[in-house]
């Protein structure tokens, strides 16, 4: 056909960023993804009316309009030029009249629908109230209210260019969330065309680079050659809420590992602290094995559990929470609730010590093993629950590294209660 439909179904598998032309004013733009491992393709119509300068319409994804659909739209845009119309007006107009018959959501109406569509499935609720606190913070203020079908990109530059430079990481989280419920509007057909929120090839080209703002920001750590003292100060301390730390420093877990324990978790036998699946960060099951220190510290929270009695003693979370209001129900029986996500921070600063977190415990574990002592550092990353190697890998590291990190557990806990000389710590590299 001369100089239109000029692809071939190969030259749609791309991967040269830039324009291929079909010819008849269609065009296939290929641009990198955000994430760097693949590529975004999208259909562009480029039509230029008498005095004006060239625009580029965009017509969709490749993923959701094919080569003969792309081709189909162009032709009518061309049969709409050959009569003096501006397409892109001409596409507003039949979206207007479309949109009026349809009740249009603001975007806080949507922000909701998206959450509870998609909050059920989030494994910690505390997720679902963040993306609400940011979102109230920063986008309602500024396009809460506006129905979601008018929402541009001026809009979303409104809501994250005052707070850029200082909050590059938030913003970073708020941006994505409001690109989210704006692909939620264009699924439910409240919105046609390119997200106004997406980072590749769009905003990218009006912000910062986040990576060039702000450095990474880490758990707050202890020095680890100051874990001894911090060690004896927690113990000096006597409760629920102590011992829970300390468990979670000897066995080197996530603080909500720890909160959510159950005592059908711990096999006394076998000296072992099994977590499952769904409770552990990577979804996969994860056994601890559990040091003479972290044995004795289970020993203390059953017996102030048993000594406190009630919905307590009662419940089957291992640190269960004491204070008033944290019960709950089942039946006709009463149950302690788990440790909430603060009583970590909120003991922290009782101790003075505002400067560390209990996540940050688990930096100073890998720093201890790192500097001080011999042991692999792949048994320090398996004793975090990290995953080391392909999966062949880890299968075999499953099978024999666990008595490696049993041997680990206990030199890390005598280090923290000072018990241990240099030499001892050493000798493993030897054996």
């Amino acid at each position: 056909m001369g100089g239109i439909e000029k692809l071939r179904v190969l030259d749609l598998r791309t991967k040269q960023p830039g324009l291929k032309c079909d010819g008849g004013n269609l065009y296939l733009k290929t641009e990198a993804n955000e994430a760097g491992d693949g590529f975004n393709r999208r259909w562009i119509f480029r039509f230029q009316l008498p005095g004006q300068k060239s625009r580029d319409m965009g017509l969709g994804s490749l993923d959701s309009i094919g080569l003969a659909k792309a081709r189909e739209l162009a032709r009518q845009y061309r049969e709409l030029l050959a009569t003096g119309l501006d397409p892109i007006e001409h596409r507003h107009g039949r979206r207007a009249a479309s949109a009026a018959t349809i009740p249009m959501p603001d975007f806080d109406e949507l922000a909701n629908a998206y959450l509870a569509a998609h909050g059920p499935s989030w494994r910690n609720p505390i997720h679902a109230k963040n993306w609400r606190a940011s979102l109230r913070a920063y986008a309602s203020p500024v396009i809460g209210k506006l129905p979601v079908n008018l929402i541009t990109t001026d809009h979303v530059l409104k809501v994250l260019q005052p707070h850029w430079a200082e909050k590059s990481n938030t913003m970073q989280r708020v941006r994505g969330r409001i690109e989210s419920i704006l692909n939620l509007a264009t699924v439910r057909k409240f919105r046609h065309g390119d997200n106004p929120a997406r980072w590749t090839g769009h905003l990218s080209e009006l912000l910062a680079r986040p990576s060039r703002l702000a450095p990474v920001e880490h758990h707050a750590t202890l020095d680890y050659r100051t874990m001894n003292q911090f060690m004896a100060d927690l113990r000096q301390r006597k409760g629920i809420v102590e011992l829970a730390l300390e468990f979670t420093i000897l066995t080197c877990a996530r603080s909500g590992e720890t909160r959510g324990a159950v005592w059908s978790e711990i096999d006394f036998e076998e000296k072992t602290w099994t977590i499952p699946a769904v409770r552990m960060k990577a979804r996969s099951e994860h056994t601890v094995p559990l040091s003479k220190a972290a044995l004795a510290v289970l020993a203390k929270v059953r017996q102030i559990t048993r000594n406190i009695g009630g919905p307590v003693a009662a419940s089957d979370f291992i640190f269960p929470n004491d204070v008033t209001g944290g019960f709950t129900t089942y039946g006709k029986s009463i149950f302690a609730k788990q440790l909430s996500a603060n009583a970590f921070i909120r003991l922290l600063r009782r101790m003075g010590r505002d400067d560390v977190t209990a996540h940050g415990m688990r930096s100073c574990f890998r720093d201890w093993v790192g500097e001080e002592s011999h042991f692999p550092s792949d048994l320090a990353e398996l004793a975090l629950a990290h995953k080391v190697g392909n999966r062949v890998e880890q299968a075999y590291r499953r099978k024999t590294g666990f008595q490696k990190r049993r041997v680990l557990a206990e030199a890390w806990a005598a280090y923290c209660d000072k018990q241990i000389t240099d030499a001892a710590v050493l000798a493993f590299g030897k054996r």
